[in-house]
């Protein structure tokens, strides 16, 4: 009855903001290849249209390493390869170079609870953008993730929220300074799921909601993606005798 409600209230907000959203779309295949019990490896590809799914945006591949000292932590490093429309010509597609550090705290229930129904983490992540010929784009970004198994077992539901802290955000010019403000200039809000078919095969569907603080225009995202997880590389030594 729970997630029932629950796809009622999402289905209403998804109505309400493409009455007077433009719609997008991402779609993503992804890798996931532990290397041993701390370390992990990943790639993917993700192509991302707006304008009512007719103008591409963004097309990109990325490559990140997860390092994991305990089942709480995990700190990221990844770098991504995009070929953006220069302006609103998506024939002339320029290529920008981001590099991210991520810093997560995941499940925070277990700390209190044994077995929670209901999953918490919180993300911190540092983003530098080089892009030729504009400035290079920093930022700080935050979000929170709820993750809710349902009786199916194969089927997770998740919530998320997410703002976009901009450093350098506005550069003003005078006579004897530059002076840099920085402010948060954009949030998001995604909800969906992860459906595991089999047993290293996860699907993720989802709606996404953003907006830029300063723009007039609401954005409302569908997505779908899908990820293939490899047998761990290294594994442990058997005990000789055993």
């Amino acid at each position: 009855m729970k997630n029932i409600i629950f796809i009622l209230i999402v289905l209403l907000m998804s109505s309400q903001v493409i009455a007077q959203s433009d719609i997008g779309s991402w779609g993503g295949l992804e890798i996931l290849a532990p290397i041993n019990k701390k370390f992990k490896i990943g790639a993917e590809v993700q192509i991302r249209h707006d304008n009512n799914f007719g103008r591409l945006t963004n097309a990109f591949g990325a490559g990140w390493l997860n390092y994991h000292p305990n089942k709480h932590f995990i700190i990221s490093g990844g770098y991504r390869l995009s070929a953006l429309p220069y302006n609103t010509d998506v024939i002339n597609l320029v290529p920008t170079h981001r590099y991210t550090a991520d810093f997560t705290f995941k499940k925070i229930p277990d700390l209190f609870k044994e077995d929670p129904k209901l999953n918490v983490a919180i993300r911190l992540r540092a983003t530098t953008e080089y892009e030729p010929a504009r400035q290079t784009e920093m930022y700080l970004r935050g979000r929170i993730k709820l993750e809710h198994p349902t009786m199916a077992k194969k089927v997770t539901l998740f919530a998320a929220g997410e703002w976009f802290y901009h450093i350098n955000n506005q550069i003003h010019y005078t006579n004897t300074e530059v002076i840099a403000t920085h402010a948060i200039d954009k949030f998001r809000f995604k909800y969906g799921a992860y459906i595991k078919p089999a047993k290293r095969h996860r699907i993720k569907v989802f709606g996404m909601y953003q907006r830029l603080i300063m723009s007039q225009t609401n954005e409302f995202i569908v997505g779908l993606g899908y990820r293939y997880k490899f047998k761990k590389m290294i594994k442990k030594k058997v005990e000789e005798g055993k």
